[in-house]
């Protein structure tokens, strides 16, 4: 492994720890009390991360058949839970901020099942990879995305004061987190990265587009408020494009499957920078209005 392969090897975990440490230190016990009360848009938004947004994920591999690793990679980014961007861009949409917020952290810790299980089913695809013991990716999985989030969870409880100077530090140092991992897997990969580009980008933009759709028509069908349907539509349009870095670039140990989560935290922008905008012009202001 050369000296770049290396620093990004060392510095994806770092950036993630990051980041889902910003995760927990957002979670109080009121959140979940709040949106328990009426799960509905929970019970969408859970099924549609863990279920239907991967199903995308494999639907869209069969049809287009890019090369094995970025397909594999496509599958990894489809699994993946929502990150911390969408609970900012949920704020500034006027969605349902809460709602947004323990959407990632609940479905952040239901990967610790899911994620290994549609990576190890989608690499079952591809004859040539290496799969790793179902344990071993579950324990590094518990290691690096469960315990930051129940450690910023704990600092919220014990030390609130603490938690909210930090929170929006964390919430800065996570978004330079997630683009200094976009450049090192491109520095890493720079020879091939037009080949990928042009090989992961059209199925990552479907995917993206369809995870946002998909959110909504959830939303709508449980009858739920508009707020919280702009609100699924960014949480599964949004992942934690880290993570899957981390799962393709240094548990698989190849960079190649980490593309399609790069480019994914690349284009992801776009379709919710549209959505908040939206938001901020039809949704009326304050955390617990209706529309």
């Amino acid at each position: 492994m050369d000296q770049e392969s290396l620093a990004v090897g060392v510095g994806m975990p770092i950036a993630l720890f990051i980041i889902m440490t910003g995760i927990g230190l957002t979670l109080t016990p009121g959140d979940f009390r709040r949106e328990l009360r009426s799960p509905r848009a929970l019970a969408a938004g859970s099924v549609g991360q863990l279920v239907a947004v991967p199903l995308l994920g494999l639907l869209l591999a069969v049809l287009f058949r890019p090369p094995p690793e970025i397909a594999v990679g496509l599958v990894i980014a489809a699994a993946l839970p929502g990150g911390t961007m969408s609970n900012l861009c949920a704020f500034l949409g006027r969605g349902n901020v809460a709602l947004s917020v323990v959407l990632t952290v609940a479905a952040s810790l239901a990967a610790v099942a899911t994620l290994p299980l549609w990576t190890l089913l989608a690499l079952e695809q591809d004859v040539g990879a290496v799969v790793p013991p179902p344990g071993e990716t579950v324990g590094r999985m518990l290691a690096t995305v469960v315990a930051p989030v129940l450690l910023g969870m704990a600092v919220r409880y014990r030390r609130p004061a603490l938690a909210s100077r930090v929170e929006r530090p964390f919430s800065l140092a996570a978004g330079a987190a997630l683009g200094l991992m976009v450049l090192g897997v491109g520095l890493a990969l720079r020879e091939d990265v037009p080949d990928y580009l042009r090989q992961a980008g059209l199925v990552v933009v479907l995917l993206n587009i369809g995870g946002a759709a998909l959110g909504w028509l959830l939303g709508a069908a449980v009858g739920a408020p508009r707020r919280d349907r702009l609100t699924l539509a960014l949480e599964l349009g949004m992942k934690n494009a880290a993570l899957g870095m981390l799962i393709g670039g240094t548990l698989l140990g190849d960079f190649a499957y980490a593309v399609p989560s790069a480019v994914y935290g690349a284009v992801m922008f776009g379709p919710a920078l549209v959505l908040a905008a939206y938001g901020r012009r039809t949704l009326p202001a304050g955390r617990d209005a209706g529309g």
